[in-house]
Parts: structure tokens; C-alpha cells; sequence
């Protein structure tokens, strides 16, 4: 139970074929609205921030797809690691909180519900791509963690 909870799966077009633990990595938090996305980059686990992380703020990852609905993720999240989620996207109720989260969503969540990370500047962008603005200038391009990493949909 320990290694299924504490692991990372390398996915092959949505099937597991196979898991791995980062000690490192596996002190995360969870949060279906996160502030770091990991990518599987050959055998090594590399994270990136999703925007500023202010000094003692939790760094956090989403655990499942974020397109789900609150009450589905909290199924899920407490099904698979038995906790009950009081993230900010789980308690968002007024209009400044769906607000915020959609600008936040635009910028860091594919349509398939996955973490949109930085894309590797040498590789060619996966279809799941998304070109955002940075500092008012340059597109910072995007891509999808869908085909490296399937974010949890149906638990094992």
C-alpha cells in the first residue's frame, strides 16, 4: 500500500507500465489546484513551478485530474489516499474564487485535465500544446503532461 501510495507512474498512451519512487518526491502535498507539475524527463523526475512560490508556502502537486468535479476528487482522493481535500479549488464558492481559478486554469491545466509544464526547448511539442504569455512579450510555450504522465482518472 506504502509504494502504490508513494509512487510515480510512467505511462504509456494512458496504461501503466511501470512505477517508480522518488523518496524527494514523494514528501509532496497534494492540491487540485497546484503550484509545482512534475514531467518524467528520461529516468530522472523533474519539477517546475507553475507560478511564484512565496518563502514557507507548501509546494504542491495534484494528484488526479483537475477537470474533475470537486465531489468526484474528493472521491477519488479519498478512496486512493484517504484524505478529504480542502484545497483552495475544493472550498472555491464566491465568484473571486471560480474568478481566479479559471485564470489560473488557463495558464496551467490542459483541457484534459493534466498539468501544463514548461516544454522542453530542444523537443517537438505533443498536440496537447498551449502558448501562454510571459512578462508581456514572449509566448512561454507548454505542454501537456497527458502523454508522459496520465493523471490518475480510474484507480488501480
Amino acid at each position: 500500500a506504502t509504494f502504490a501510495l508513494n509512487s510515480f507512474g510512467f505511462y504509456n498512451k494512458g496504461d501503466v507500465c511501470g512505477r517508480a519512487i522518488y523518496p524527494a518526491a514523494a514528501m509532496f502535498n497534494h492540491s487540485c489546484r497546484p503550484n509545482v507539475a512534475y514531467r518524467h524527463e528520461g529516468s530522472a523526475l523533474c519539477f517546475y513551478a507553475l507560478e511564484d512560490i512565496r518563502e514557507q508556502e507548501a509546494l504542491c502537486i495534484s494528484y488526479i485530474d483537475m477537470s474533475l468535479s470537486t465531489d468526484q476528487r474528493r472521491f477519488l482522493l479519498q478512496k486512493q489516499w484517504n484524505f478529504h481535500c480542502v484545497c483552495p479549488r475544493c472550498k472555491a464558492h464566491t465568484v473571486a474564487d471560480v474568478t481566479a481559478l479559471a485564470a489560473y486554469d488557463k495558464t496551467n491545466v490542459c483541457a484534459c485535465g493534466a498539468a501544463l509544464v514548461p516544454a522542453p526547448p530542444a523537443e517537438n511539442l505533443i498536440s496537447h500544446s498551449s502558448s501562454t504569455i510571459s512578462d508581456g512579450e514572449q509566448p512561454e510555450l507548454r505542454e501537456c503532461m497527458c502523454d508522459t504522465e496520465t493523471m490518475l482518472r480510474h484507480p488501480p
